[in-house]
């Protein structure tokens, strides 16, 4: 969805790498199903600023539903301040 969004900086978002973000649930059973999903501990996030303003970011939760901060809290404070650190 978010490479959809028509913007300046749609070619450099979609170039941008996808990374893993912390951070690591704590419950072997969070682990397992982190890992079978695929994705890296907390979940994965993408990120671009173009020259000139504007930014994009793009963060998603492994282990956690549409309400993030009830079923990972960790995972959510975490974005939050990835968010924070965009701005």
């Amino acid at each position: 969805m978010a490479e959809s969004l028509p913007w300046a900086g749609a070619a450099g978002f979609r170039a941008a790498p996808l990374g893993p973000f912390a951070p690591v649930p704590t419950g072997t059973d969070d682990r397992a199903r982190l890992l079978a999903a695929g994705l890296g501990p907390g979940g994965e996030a993408q990120a671009f600023r173009p020259e000139g303003g504007g930014a994009l970011l793009w963060v998603q939760v492994a282990a956690a539903g549409h309400m993030v901060p009830l079923d990972e809290p960790p995972s959510a404070a975490a974005a939050l301040a990835l968010l924070m650190d965009q701005i």
